[in-house]
């Protein structure tokens, strides 16, 4: 698979490890009975569904997790109903993702890691991102 082949550090863990860190550490009231979020898991959650749903082209996907036995932890699900509060599956697993795709989430995948590893936040990185004949591996659309 693409994503090891070329990349020392697996971005399937870092995803699972930025949902379940954005679930962890959510508080919940008792007085109301509501979770409320880290802001700084919040925001990374966040550019990281924003990450999938550019390159899907579909504004109402986001990140999910399947159960331990269902073959890949992570899927993508779909948000429908009146204000977007049922999900559905879209996609079962990021294996099942095209090779540009899973290209081009592994580009920003590792800008976030970058991020998350000096712990700064998105907003605060500044820079350059080249990339070296991306025509070679992706799709027209995604060039």
């Amino acid at each position: 698979m693409y994503f090891y082949k070329y990349n020392w550090f697996n971005p399937f863990k870092f995803i699972l490890d930025l949902i379940t860190d954005f679930e962890i550490n959510k508080n919940f009231d008792r007085k109301t009975g509501n979770f409320s979020y880290n802001s700084i898991e919040t925001e990374k959650i966040s550019n990281l569904n924003q990450i999938i749903r550019i390159i899907k082209d579909k504004n109402n996907i986001r990140f999910g997790v399947n159960t331990r036995n269902s073959g890949s932890r992570i899927s993508l699900v779909e948000l429908v109903g009146e204000n977007n509060n049922e999900i559905q599956p879209y996609l079962d697993s990021l294996n099942n993702l095209s090779l540009g795709e899973t290209a081009v989430l592994n580009i920003f995948v590792n800008i976030l890691r970058y991020a998350d590893r000096f712990d700064k936040q998105i907003s605060e990185i500044r820079g350059i991102v080249i990339i070296d004949e991306i025509e070679a591996h992706l799709h027209i659309g995604l060039q």
